[in-house]
């Protein structure tokens, strides 16, 4: 399925949409009634149900995701509701712990809401990795730069064998936002990213 609230394509791999057929019996005869499935990925071959109904109801469950299984900007998408023409930013502080809070109504920020109103990246770019938002890995600020212009994100995932995960650096150059994922090992800090990246000429990890 595509949805393009934002302008941006959240299809792939791991989700899916088919019909599912109910029957009711009629005093005259037997209707069928057909309705929308989405299904998302847990792991290879491994399907599970997040909404059944119609498109419209389908569209919303992916519009107004927050955790990040399909690409975790439900809670962006509510707070740009609050701009007038859904365009501006609203105003964001960021604490010593590295937690973002909105400043007229103290409320924690996401991730995605941080990037994009205390940051200032754009919404496609903030919807990437997606291959590690299908497979869950919740993402965590780690450090940004003074000039709010380089962005150090953990996505991190949990399983019954530990955690895993990886590193991206959100970062403007050329007066343009990026996001680049960083080989595991340089990846400690925004600088160690930085060099890394300047010695690849700006290839990431998955290029």
């Amino acid at each position: 399925m595509t949805h393009s609230l934002f302008g941006w394509d959240t299809s792939g791999p791991a989700a899916r949409t088919g019909s599912a057929t109910t029957t009711r019996p009629n005093r005259t005869a037997t209707t069928r009634i057909s309705s929308l499935l989405l299904e998302t990925e847990r792991s290879r071959n491994d399907w599970f149900e997040v909404e059944r109904g119609s498109a419209q109801k389908i569209i919303e469950a992916v519009a107004q995701d927050t955790t990040g299984t399909f690409h975790g900007l439900g809670a962006l998408d509510r707070s740009l509701r609050r701009v007038e023409g859904g365009r501006g930013r609203l105003e964001v502080e960021m604490g010593e712990d590295l937690t973002f809070s909105y400043n007229h109504t103290g409320e924690t920020c996401t991730v995605q809401e941080a990037l994009y109103h205390f940051a200032g990246a754009p919404i496609d770019v903030i919807a990437e990795p997606r291959v590690w938002y299908w497979y869950h890995r919740r993402p965590r600020i780690v450090e940004v730069s003074e000039d709010r212009e380089q962005v150090l994100v953990e996505f991190l995932a949990m399983s019954l064998r530990g955690g895993f995960g990886g590193r991206c650096l959100y970062a403007v150059r050329d007066d343009i936002w990026g996001v680049y994922v960083i080989k595991p090992n340089q990846s400690e800090s925004i600088s160690s990213a930085l060099a890394w990246l300047r010695k690849r000429k700006w290839e990431d990890w998955g290029a």
